[in-house]
Formats: structure tokens, C-alpha cells, sequence
């Protein structure tokens, strides 16, 4: 019996050193941020750099929160999380039920399934980002080419809220 307590001691004790690097790192990583993000919040100061920062308490906090355009961003972002998380489970299901029924092709299928995660994610979204350039993008050029709209009536996609929040609520890249 002792020597099994031995055992499970030394056992605890390695996991415990195993395990405490990673706690370290994680929390440099993470928490080092997150503190220098709290503590520069606290301060009125220019991006280049030009003025010295100006301590001002939390009046940076209130303004945030008196400015309608802020709980607007808010709003979009939390209906942009909560339809695309939903989106996302609903045809990942479905998709996952289909890949794993019994058909033929299922296998090309199953290849098709793959491609996206072949792609990182950033060369996904820059490729979008192109297509929807307001002077080259290839939706203008279409659109264009349809005489949908003239060639100085360009959509600006991405420059203006209305259109980028529609482009944002379809998932554009895969995550």
C-alpha cells in the first residue's frame, strides 16, 4: 500500500513538472498582453507615437460606453457570432451526416471536405479581400461586365458599413 502512495505521489509530482512549462508560457503569452492592454487603456496617447501618453483614468471607459456607435459594433458582432456559430454547426452537421452515410463517391466527397483546411485561413481571406477590391476585385469587374453598375460607380465592398456588414455575414473563408 505505501508503495503504491509512493508511487502516485511521484506520479503527481511529475505531472506537475510537466505540466508547468506550458502553465508558464501560456500565461506570458496571454497574460502579459492582457495586463499591458488594461494598463495602456488607462491613458489618452497617439499611435505614432508623437505625444507622450496622458494618464486620464477611466475616461476612455466612459466614452466607449456613451458612444452609440460602439454598442452598434457591438450589436453587429454578437449577431455576426451567434448566426455564423450557428451556420457553421447546422452545415457542419448536415455535411458531417453526409460524408459519413454510404454512397458512391463518398471518398471524392470526403477529398472535397479536406481542400478548404489545405488553404490557411489568411490566404482564404486576402483572396476575398482581392475579389472585392473596389478598382481590380473581380465582383466589379463582373458587375462591370454586366452593366450592372458603370465603371465609376465601382462598389467600394469592404470601404463601406452597409456592404461589409452584408459581405460578413456569410462566412467568406472557412475557419
Amino acid at each position: 500500500m505505501a508503495k503504491e502512495i509512493d508511487l502516485y505521489a511521484r506520479q503527481k509530482r511529475l505531472a506537475w513538472f510537466l505540466v508547468i512549462p506550458a502553465v508558464v508560457v501560456v500565461l506570458l503569452i496571454v497574460a502579459y498582453p492582457l495586463v499591458q492592454v488594461v494598463y495602456t487603456s488607462f491613458f489618452r496617447a497617439n499611435l505614432d507615437g508623437s505625444v507622450e501618453p496622458k494618464f486620464v483614468g477611466f475616461q476612455n471607459y466612459i466614452n466607449i460606453l456613451s458612444d452609440p456607435d460602439w454598442w452598434s459594433a457591438v450589436q453587429v458582432t454578437l449577431l455576426f457570432a451567434f448566426f455564423s456559430a450557428s451556420l457553421e454547426a447546422i452545415i457542419g452537421l448536415g455535411v458531417a451526416l453526409v460524408a459519413n452515410s454510404e454512397f458512391k463517391g463518398r471518398t471524392l466527397l470526403r477529398v472535397a471536405l479536406l481542400i478548404p483546411w489545405a488553404i490557411p485561413t489568411v490566404v482564404s481571406s486576402q483572396i476575398w479581400r482581392w475579389m472585392f477590391n473596389q478598382i481590380y476585385g473581380v465582383v466589379n469587374v463582373i458587375l462591370v461586365d454586366l452593366h450592372l453598375v458603370s465603371d465609376a460607380d465601382k462598389v467600394a465592398w469592404l470601404a463601406a458599413p452597409a456592404t461589409a456588414a452584408l459581405l460578413s455575414i456569410r462566412p467568406l473563408s472557412q475557419h
